[in-house]
């Protein structure tokens, strides 16, 4: 009787503590692909779409191809500039962006590196924090094509229900073991 106590307990905290975090969080990432060009501190991005497999709660939502709307141009040496919505795209009554807090970028040789942190907003999810990489190849003020990468970072609050379930389980084991 005792253990059936416990166990209701545990499961009525664990239904507390889910109750409290919000509904679902962004999960996987989204990948773009586009042309265009930059200098050692802006690139001017043209014709960018959805490219490549989406993973989680980006997986079908958009399709290969689908156009992106973009901010351009965007200087990212010494930091990211404008701030703010960088990227949105829209489908099927799906929405998608990705807003900028800070980041920078540099031009190494002919490698093009710029990387963001800011919030992902998906339709039917929390707006959760995120990141977002952009990379090319191919040298200053010619034409490239660039790869972009925007992914979902687990928040702390996610990780602590986690871990509180993870310790909850331990103590329920450790008490079956003694008695």
């Amino acid at each position: 009787m005792r253990t059936l106590r416990s166990m209701l307990l545990a499961g009525a905290m664990a239904v507390g503590f889910a109750a409290a975090a919000d509904a679902a969080p962004i999960t996987g990432m989204i990948n773009f692909a586009g042309d265009g060009s930059y200098t050692t501190t802006t690139l001017t991005a043209v014709n960018v779409i959805v490219f490549g497999p989406a993973t989680d709660s980006f997986a079908g939502v958009f399709p290969t191809f689908t156009p992106v709307t973009w901010t351009s141009p965007l200087t990212f040496s010494p930091s990211v500039s404008p701030t703010g919505m960088i990227w949105t795209v829209t489908s099927g009554g799906n929405s998608a962006s990705f807003t900028a807090d800070s980041g920078s970028g540099s031009v190494t040789g002919n490698f093009l590196s710029i990387s963001m942190v800011g919030t992902l907003s998906l339709t039917g999810y929390d707006d959760t924090p995120g990141v977002l990489l952009v990379t090319s190849q191919g040298g200053t003020g010619v034409e490239v094509s660039f790869s972009a990468t925007s992914m979902a970072v687990p928040e702390p609050a996610s990780l602590g229900l986690l871990g509180a379930g993870l310790l909850g389980l331990g103590f329920a084991a450790r008490r079956r073991k003694a008695a």
